[in-house]
């Protein structure tokens, strides 16, 4: 029984032995929060843990590091730093330029923070348009988020349509209710025209 036993403890100690080796083989992952909660980005281990523990001089060197290699997480990372102004004074410009990279990488994520950029005129003038081709990238990829905005952005281009739709029709109806009437009319029409037409208001 105790050869049996220690024939077992050394089995495991060997399979233990060599998997330490070909973990230790593999680069290290580690996991940065820069997003919601639950959104993990796999990066290189000492970046994320340098921004784990607060240390974002370290980490923005890490990350500037991976992102002139062209990797997407890093770029993206980087422009949340630069947005929250982490390590780095608040430059939204910079941020911008990395959520770009990413974006155009296909990272849904900094798709719909570069369209937040655009929609809100964070580093770049405002301008919906933009915002929508970004946030639909977005979309596209099942972000909710995105997909929120593109609804948002609907009612207030309806919103903003309104009192054009109101002048051209107010005319044809008389009586003291036509202001309400009209306004009914013109909201029913424009929710049902196209987010791309809508974008005529955007200006």
């Amino acid at each position: 029984m105790k050869n049996l036993t220690a024939t077992i403890c050394l089995a495991v100690a060997l399979l233990l032995g060599s998997a330490g080796v070909s973990w230790s083989a593999e680069p290290i992952k580690g996991y940065c929060l820069l997003g919601t909660k639950h959104s993990h980005l796999p990066i290189a281990g000492k970046c994320s843990a340098s921004y784990e523990r607060g240390d974002y001089k370290n980490a923005l060197q890490g990350f500037k590091r991976l992102a002139n290699k062209g990797h997407a997480g890093s770029q993206f990372n980087l422009g949340q730093m630069y947005k929250r102004g982490q390590g780095v004074p608040q430059d939204y410009k910079t941020a911008v330029k990395w959520y770009r990279l990413a974006a155009e990488e296909g990272k849904a994520k900094a798709q719909y923070n570069l369209g937040v950029m655009y929609d809100k005129g964070l580093g770049v003038p405002q301008d919906y348009k933009t915002a929508v081709k970004w946030y639909r990238l977005a979309a596209e990829q099942g972000f909710a988020g995105a997909q929120k905005k593109l609804k948002e952005i609907k009612t207030h281009l309806v919103s903003k349509g309104i009192d054009k739709c109101l002048y051209e029709e107010v005319v044809k109806i008389t009586g003291p209710e036509s202001k309400k009437i009209v306004e009914k009319y013109c909201r029913t029409k424009l929710e049902k025209k196209s987010l791309d037409w809508l974008l005529q208001y955007a200006d």
